[in-house]
């Protein structure tokens, strides 16, 4: 005959049980070790509201600090260096012509033909330079775009000059890892940079104090950044080429400084439980 025991749970962690271990179901025994693992722990201690504040605020702390990182970027400013309005137009002369810009209907026409052009590219060498001239046409755009008051279209175009940037430094990565010659090429981009570098001061002088419309101001930044990157990339096919560029350069490395310098956000906080649960030994 089998004896019932009809204890109370105690401060000690035992909770009503019938028989003898052995007899009971597999369900009862999960159920007593959940009870034991999670609520045992906690039970008549007024430190599990302290434990779970700890556990919300280490949620919302993360979240904020995610927020910043994703939604509110810092970029570097690059100080571009004074170019007179004869250096403005002998670099927008320097450019490939433009029929029509961005904001003309039938634009999409010229990225139609640009699309398939690149495509036919007979090897790496020749489409990085194809891509280095449509660089210098998406700048020149903007240019055009912001003389002409439409900045939200020379704001899409800073996104497309960046984009095609990398598109060129990428190319000449593949053409080196495929062994082709190279050389003439990077001469080349290192004199078409120039003329964008006075072009990009040119954007910046004419859009002084008209705030981040459109983005553009942040977009102008990021296309600014990249340009740095593509002088970096070309030093590193021909140290010395950086050199061309210390204004823009030095600036950046300046800032980017700065910003590695300024105090960080704390990172993720980890809570520790000031009670730990008790070791069961089944």
């Amino acid at each position: 005959m089998v004896r019932t025991l009809g204890s109370q749970p105690s401060n000690t962690g035992s909770i009503p049980v019938s028989g003898t271990a052995s007899e009971l179901n597999f369900a009862s025994v999960r159920k007593l070790r959940t009870y034991r693992k999670f609520v045992l722990p906690f039970q008549n201690s007024s430190n599990f509201g302290i434990f779970m504040i700890k556990k919300v605020l280490v949620c919302l702390v993360s979240f904020l600090l995610l927020f910043w990182a994703t939604v509110l970027p810092v970029h570097a400013q690059v100080d571009f260096p004074q170019a007179s309005d004869g250096q403005i137009n002998g670099a927008l002369s320097k450019i490939v012509p433009l029929r029509i810009i961005p904001s003309n209907p039938f634009y999409f026409l010229i990225t139609g033909k640009e699309m398939i052009l690149r495509v036919f590219q007979p090897s790496s060498v020749k489409r990085a330079e194809f891509d280095m001239t449509l660089s210098g046409k998406r700048l020149k755009e903007a240019y055009l775009l912001v003389a002409n008051g439409d900045i939200k279209n020379a704001s899409a175009n800073m996104i497309r000059y960046g984009d095609k940037l990398r598109e060129m430094t990428s190319g000449l990565d593949r053409a080196k890892s495929q062994n082709q010659d190279i050389a003439n090429l990077i001469g080349e981009i290192a004199e078409n940079l120039k003329s964008q570098e006075v072009l990009f001061f040119a954007i910046g002088k004419r859009t002084e104090g008209l705030g981040d419309g459109y983005n553009f101001r942040e977009n102008y930044d990021k296309a600014a950044a990249s340009f740095v990157d593509g002088v970096n990339a070309l030093n590193n096919f021909r140290p010395g080429i950086r050199d061309r560029f210390k204004n823009a350069t030095d600036t950046a490395a300046q800032e980017e400084n700065l910003l590695n310098s300024a105090p960080k956000a704390p990172g993720f906080i980890e809570a520790s439980a000031s009670i730990k649960p008790n070791r069961i030994i089944y």
